[in-house]
């Protein structure tokens, strides 16, 4: 692509479009081919794809911004996918145990960058900024699911959303054969029967 938006014929918010899309596939790529390439270097990330770092802060105004974007291409490819995948889910169990698993399979489609962004999220840095906003609003999703009558939904909420996290971060580094979905659907299962378990009135002694 040329250095310059300004140089193509196309319409300045396709031109824009097509050149923020331009980056976001360099990240997907240096990272499906590995070595030691940062998928989030803007300079990997403008010589792959054939632009200048300029450019890359004109459509980026932070790396954080980046991230995000990066970040929706992953989630937001495969999200009507995903829903359609999901067989329906019965009762407040199936409809958590279904959301997260919608979260995972697009992490599965993009294993390789996913891989990279997951084990940057648990360092300070634009990362870890990133993914905590998206984790609030999964948080606030999560406690919309559980049933209305428990108390301290946020906080179930939270500690689901973490185990969840926890799950990422093991299948990131690759120790465990298998889907992150479908570690979700075998493993969260049980954080999930825990949380519900525990309803109005006091706790154990």
């Amino acid at each position: 692509m040329d250095s310059s938006d300004a140089s193509s014929p196309l319409p300045k918010a396709l031109r824009r479009g097509a050149t923020r899309a331009a980056f976001i596939a360099a990240a997907h790529t240096l990272a499906a081919r590995g070595g030691d390439a940062d998928p989030l270097d803007p300079a990997a990330l403008t010589a792959e794809a054939g632009t200048s770092r300029p450019l890359f802060y004109a459509h980026f105004a932070t790396r954080g911004d980046f991230i995000d974007a990066v970040l929706a291409s992953i989630h937001e490819d495969s999200s009507e996918s995903s829903a359609a995948a999901t067989p329906a889910a019965v009762g407040p169990a199936a409809e958590i145990l279904a959301f997260f698993a919608r979260l995972a399979t697009p992490l599965d489609r993009h294993a390789a960058l996913a891989r990279a962004l997951i084990p940057a999220s648990h360092l300070p840095g634009p990362v870890a900024q990133a993914r905590a906003e998206r984790r609030q609003r999964a948080i606030a999703r999560v406690a919309e699911l559980l049933p209305a009558a428990l108390p301290e939904r946020a906080l179930r909420a939270a500690f689901l959303m973490d185990a969840f996290l926890g799950l990422q971060l093991a299948w990131s580094k690759g120790t465990v054969p298998g889907s992150l979905a479908d570690r979700v659907r075998r493993e969260l299962v049980f954080a999930i029967d825990g949380v519900l378990a525990f309803g109005p009135g006091p706790g154990p002694p």
